[in-house]
């Protein structure tokens, strides 16, 4: 078993995702307005993703204060496709895409959603039916 550090100015993550088969892992965080993505198996670090960088978006979306959720969410569509949902605060927008962890790229393009919503709103949590190939997104209403 191996231990990955999370380091950062003001890091905010809820929890930990794994595969179907329970070999490979996730975890999605925000990092002082920085958006980001770590997938990792037992032996090392497959991807720490700048999901900023990657949407070319800015750092100004910060954490809630007494809300332990990160604003930013992922689910396995399988062992080498996730699915990440993420609110930037500021602007209103909820953001969501498919990525490659064998090809370490977007798979399509991202998808932008400009929200009517306060900004105490945002994806808490997503779940992938491969039966009927849907993903399913679940929004906090605040």
């Amino acid at each position: 078993m191996n231990e990955y550090k999370l380091i950062g100015k003001h890091l905010k993550c809820h929890e930990v995702q794994q595969n179907n088969d329970g070999t490979i892992f996730m975890i999605p965080f925000l990092d002082a307005g920085v958006f980001r993505l770590m997938i990792f198996d037992n032996q090392v670090v497959l991807s720490d993703i700048h999901i900023n960088e990657l949407l070319g978006i800015d750092s100004s979306t910060i954490a809630i204060n007494g809300v332990h959720d990160p604003i930013i969410n992922a689910c396995f569509l399988d062992d080498s496709t996730v699915f990440v949902n993420l609110f930037h605060k500021v602007t209103k927008v909820n953001w969501h895409f498919k990525y490659s962890i064998e090809r370490q790229e977007l798979i399509g393009d991202p998808v932008a959603t400009k929200m009517t919503c306060t900004s105490l709103n945002f994806p808490i949590k997503n779940f992938y039916d491969s039966a009927q190939n849907n993903i399913f997104c679940f929004y906090r209403h605040g």
